[in-house]
């Protein structure tokens, strides 16, 4: 999960400069942050979303709307996507006007957003399939197989088990798929492959629920000064 205070690895000095200066505020280096941007999507790694750097680029389309490119923006925002469900995407979200927010493009991301924050995941799969979803997010390396994980650990951290079948329609995989896929992330199967064990952790296990009545105190003081009467 990315952030804006930290430093990825893979930042190079000068980007580094030009965001954290008031170089971030010149028009020109537009091109060097959206080659920067280029080469994060062409990159598999968990620290491939720069965040701070993502957000100068869209400050710099703010400030000079008759320089934005699309394309860029759709690749800042399914960047964003990987990093769900952290706050990257509301603040790049932030930083675009009403017309970028209305280009069909944009608002097919937001649709996919919306999908997840939602957790209908194989309506998800189901309209990142479509010709237009899938160019949208075709130059973002690896985008299904950071989603498919975010989306494994959002259920395992939410149920003890789920049925095989549910599964294969929440990560758009196939039996034998999800068979590796289990085994990779540690989950357990029963002898037929139905049923799917996670591992229990904080996040699953059933809590119990205590209740506490609050008694107000002038109810309290009356209920003691009738004891004292009897």
């Amino acid at each position: 999960m990315s952030s804006i205070s930290n430093r990825p690895a893979k930042r190079s000095d000068q980007i580094h400069e030009l965001i954290t200066s008031v170089n971030r505020y010149n028009p020109e280096n537009i091109s060097v942050l959206e080659d920067y941007l280029k080469e994060q999507c062409n990159s598999f790694s968990s620290d491939s979303n720069d965040l701070a750097a993502n957000l100068a680029l869209l400050k710099l389309y703010q400030f000079n709307p008759d320089l934005i490119n699309i394309d860029a923006v759709v690749s800042v925002l399914a960047k964003a996507l990987t990093s769900l469900p952290g706050n990257d995407f509301i603040m790049c979200l932030y930083l675009l006007n009403e017309q970028i927010i209305n280009d069909e493009s944009v608002l097919k991301v937001l649709e996919l957003k919306d999908l997840l924050e939602t957790a209908r995941f194989e309506i998800f799969w189901d309209v990142l399939s479509t010709d237009q979803a899938r160019d949208l997010i075709s130059n973002v390396r690896g985008f299904d197989d950071t989603i498919r994980s975010m989306i494994a650990t959002n259920i395992a951290n939410t149920h003890q088990s789920a049925t095989a079948e549910f599964l294969e329609l929440s990560l758009n995989l196939d039996n034998s798929e999800l068979v590796e896929f289990a085994e990779q992330q540690g989950w357990s199967l029963s002898s037929d492959n139905r049923l799917v064990n996670f591992p229990l952790r904080d996040e699953n296990l059933a809590k119990p629920i205590v209740l506490s009545e609050q008694t107000p105190f002038s109810q309290l003081t009356k209920a003691i000064g009738s004891s004292f009467e009897n």
